[in-house]
């Protein structure tokens, strides 16, 4: 499992997903990386007005950095 990072040497606000794979579970089904997730928010584009649904993402570190740090997903990077 890779870990997402800015590896960019800048604190651009926006960085770049690697690849990733993306699947349905059912609700009775248990989380498959078990405690280590955070709850992160998928809008359609940068402007936050239209949120899509939630992915829980791998962990490793503090879940409130995240929280405090507004970590979102977006489809669209453009404000088009």
């Amino acid at each position: 499992m890779n870990e997402i990072r800015d590896t960019s040497g800048s604190s651009s606000e926006l960085i770049q997903l690697p690849v990733c794979n993306i699947a349905w579970i059912r609700k009775e089904d248990p989380e498959p990386y078990g405690q280590g997730t955070v709850s992160a928010p998928v809008y359609h584009s940068i402007d936050r007005e239209k949120l899509l649904c939630t992915f829980n993402v791998p962990n490793n570190g503090e879940e409130w950095k995240r929280i405090i740090g507004g970590v979102a997903l977006f489809l669209n990077g453009s404000d088009a």
